[in-house]
């Protein structure tokens, strides 16, 4: 039911099935695994969830039980094959301690239009782009993070948003492409882009890079670090 705490203990979870299956979420939980070196999910997570009604009592006051259905949480596990969240109308979602990993031709992390929603202390790895943020009313806050070896942007935003503390390097096109700017916050490092010296005239709209010159992350192996290989 929304607001249900799905704790999933160490382990691999993989269909016997080939090739990748989909795990769809459609209701408002939160999925709290071991650790992201201890519980991997051996699938592409696609939650859809929709407006999430909230629920209400004769006398017209909120249930508080449905307070917990306005929010999503993704808690202490890895995606081997990255993640979708689909237009929603939660309060809040909660992506922290997680890791993330995807081919080069399927975007990792792609959250479509979102109320808020933090992105904490994550490792999200490859993907044709790393993090996507497809939305135009998201409130999207990265703190802590890695976003590394995306094939072509290591994040594709089109609303503001704040990244904190965070790091994003080795993609092969773009460190990051921001339609609609983003506010630098600590100590962050991210791959410089051909934009990023027009930052003022260009309402800090940075693209990113290409990759280094000591080459290419190798995504394969840090996919295998994860445990996702």
């Amino acid at each position: 039911p929304a607001g249900a705490v799905v704790r999933l203990a160490a382990g691999r979870y993989a269909a016997a099935v080939d090739p990748i299956v989909d795990l769809d979420v459609r209701r408002p939980v939160f999925l709290v695994g071991a650790g992201r070196d201890e519980t991997t999910i051996d699938a592409r997570l696609r939650v859809d969830v929709g407006g999430a009604a909230v629920v209400e009592r004769d006398d017209g006051d909120r249930n508080p039980a449905s307070v917990a259905g306005r929010r999503l949480g993704l808690w202490a596990a890895s995606f081997a094959h990255g993640c979708k969240v689909a237009t929603n109308t939660l309060d809040r979602i909660d992506v922290v301690d997680c890791a993330f990993a995807a081919a080069k031709d399927v975007d990792c992390l792609v959250i479509d239009d979102s109320n808020d929603v933090l992105v904490a202390r994550c490792r999200i790895i490859g993907g044709s782009d790393g993090l996507v943020s497809n939305g135009t009313t998201t409130c999207l806050h990265i703190y802590d993070t890695e976003i590394r070896g995306a094939a072509c942007r290591g994040i594709f935003a089109n609303t503001l948003f704040v990244i904190e503390d965070s790091t994003v390097d080795h993609c092969g096109g773009y460190g990051m492409k921001t339609r609609g700017g983003c506010e630098r916050r600590g100590d962050c490092d991210i791959q410089p882009g051909p934009w990023d010296a027009h930052a003022d005239m260009m309402s800090g709209m940075g693209f990113g890079g290409p990759a280094d010159d000591d080459g290419a992350v190798d995504v394969a192996a840090l996919m295998r670090s994860m445990g996702m290989g």
